[in-house]
């Protein structure tokens, strides 16, 4: 009998069905303390989680993006972990560098608990490329080897040889920042006081990105992220830039699986994913405590999420067999050497109003695809960083 209630909002989808309940039931076997738990929605979280700021009520424990943290924590509604705190999982050397930074401020405090991550990489069929006559190691090392390739895929009769999500989502934000950052820019700057994506190194990123809207077919302009990862294990496209999921999509076609290929986009791909907080206002900080150590042990990870389509945070695990099929190399390399984004006060806030900018960009691009687009990204996103500039007091 369960002397203690506490409550998980929880953002990622598990799989399969009712993998949620065995992992809590098993939990409240072990220390007697019972979870329920609230399913938010990425489109939606957000806000969600802003409102079990402000208003002080909700979940004890809560799943946040790891580019979110720093917003949590400028807002005073997160608790920090001690010292033994992080020793009781484990402590830092348990996991991902990458990781355990996007839990960290700057001066050293811990915010954060790691518990999923997520990277971006280029998933292409082999067969297609083979069959235009492209050789997959030079295929996508730069980006005008990449326009090649899909010139070439184009050419050769392939209906999509690009499919990427153009409808608002948070993906593209991600999506495009390997080509800012391999072009020299960034978003913002390393103290959060201003923006920079408007600058001219982060704006040629962003045209490089968008440039390749020439390569997306008509019937593939309008989707959201399901939509076109969908295409891709459907068989339907040659290439995509997608997360983990996309190796353990069910129901994908076995001639697409037999024949993935993975690779880095050009330029440096992002890291993310999700981490663990505990609310200010929480009473059952012990209770948390315990029930984040359990959720983030290699125990619950290979017993339970083995299959689990985010890539798991700790090493021990990410070294465990489940992830020795070679098409996770690449995913395994941007876990270490991907790049996060700032943990900053206002990121949240920037991330959210960049990422309905680049939905309007796509938009416009869609509808006018003979446009100036330089013209175009330098109006929308220059127009985007003065208001975000006055907003952050700039």
């Amino acid at each position: 009998m369960a002397s203690v209630e506490i409550e998980f909002s929880l953002i990622t989808l598990l799989n399969p069905p009712g993998l949620v309940e065995k992992i809590l039931d098993e939990f409240e076997k072990q220390s007697k303390i019972r979870v329920k738990y609230r399913k938010l929605e990425w489109a939606t979280a957000w806000s969600d989680l802003v409102k079990f700021a402000i208003y002080k009520d909700g979940p004890d424990v809560s799943e946040v993006g790891t580019t979110w943290v720093g917003d949590m924590v400028g807002m005073e509604a997160v608790r920090p972990l001690s010292r033994t705190d992080v020793f009781s999982i484990g402590g830092a050397n348990a996991f991902l560098p990458s990781a355990w930074n996007s839990c960290m401020t700057a001066d050293q405090r811990i915010w954060a608990v790691p518990w999923l991550s997520d990277t971006r990489v280029l998933y292409y069929r082999r067969d297609l490329l083979e069959k235009a006559g492209v050789d997959p190691v030079k295929a996508f090392q730069t980006h005008e080897s990449l326009k090649t390739t899909l010139q070439r895929l184009q050419d050769g009769g392939i209906e999509y040889p690009w499919v990427i999500p153009t409808h608002r989502t948070r993906m593209t934000l991600h999506n495009v920042a390997a080509w800012v950052w391999g072009a020299g820019g960034d978003f913002i700057s390393a103290d959060g006081v201003h923006v920079t994506f408007q600058h001219p190194k982060a704006l040629e990123g962003f045209r490089q990105y968008f440039e390749l809207a020439k390569f997306i077919a008509p019937g593939a302009h309008e989707l959201d992220d399901t939509q076109s990862d969908a295409m891709f294990w459907q068989g339907k496209s040659a290439v995509t830039i997608s997360g983990p999921w996309l190796l353990r999509t069910p129901g994908i076609k076995p001639e697409v699986l037999g024949n993935i290929g993975v690779t880095f986009p050009p330029g440096i791909p992002w890291f993310g994913g999700s981490n663990l907080v505990i609310w200010q206002y929480s009473t059952h900080i012990r209770e948390s405590l315990a029930f984040i150590r359990f959720i983030t042990s290699k125990q619950v990870r290979e017993t339970f999420m083995s299959d689990a389509t985010m890539l798991p945070v700790r090493r021990d695990v990410l070294d465990s067999p489940s992830f020795a099929d070679p098409r996770f190399e690449y995913l395994r390399k941007g876990l270490q050497t991907g790049r996060a984004f700032y943990l900053i006060h206002n990121w949240g806030m920037v991330e959210d109003r960049l990422s309905s900018a680049l939905s309007n960009i796509w938009t416009q691009i869609v509808q006018t695809p003979d446009l100036d687009l330089p013209a175009l990204l330098e109006q929308e996103l220059s127009n985007l960083a003065r208001r975000l500039e006055l907003a952050m007091g700039g």
